[in-house]
């Protein structure tokens, strides 16, 4: 009677686990897309799709094309980078970026935009598209003085102490 009761409790624990990751659990998806007519675009950033300030980011593009027409080597390519609506930072993408990506050092920790327009080198290459996505930079990199300047000047300073307290003990 034990076991049945248990096998009981067991499958409506499952039952009830299934239907609320089915009803109540949202797909969490590290990459974002963005869609403007028949171009989509997503972005995905290294690390981890959480930049961190001071440190290089990875900042890659897929762009998918419903009529297929779209190619790097025919879009001027640019990249936006916003701080509080301001543009801090314009790039061309490279036309031969087999990758679809560029490296940016965010500078400091904060809400940023992320404006891609693509424009095509002939209107029958593409569509025109413009996507933006919002990024929010929340870890910085710790600077820390540089260890070997540090230790010349503590040198320096004890040096000098020492001459001191030697031309004191002379007196």
């Amino acid at each position: 009677v034990k076991i049945q009761n248990m096998k009981k409790v067991f499958l409506g624990s499952l039952i009830c686990s299934f239907f609320l990751s089915v009803f109540f659990v949202k797909n969490i998806d590290a990459h974002v897309t963005e869609v403007y007519g028949t171009i989509s675009v997503e972005l995905h950033i290294d690390p981890g799709d959480a930049p961190i300030a001071g440190s290089e980011s990875i900042i890659e593009f897929e762009v998918f094309d419903i009529q297929n027409r779209f190619v790097f080597s025919k879009c001027d390519c640019r990249l936006s980078i916003l701080k509080e609506g301001t543009q801090i930072q314009s790039i061309s993408l490279p036309r031969n970026n087999e990758d679809n990506n560029i490296k940016y050092i965010f500078p400091s920790k904060g809400d940023y935009q992320l404006k891609l327009m693509g424009k095509p080198d002939h209107e029958s290459d593409f569509q025109f598209f413009e996507v933006t996505y919002p990024v929010s930079v929340t870890r910085e990199i710790k600077h820390y003085p540089d260890v070997k300047l540090l230790s010349v000047i503590i040198v320096t300073i004890v040096a000098a102490l020492l001459l001191i307290l030697k031309r004191r003990a002379k007196k």
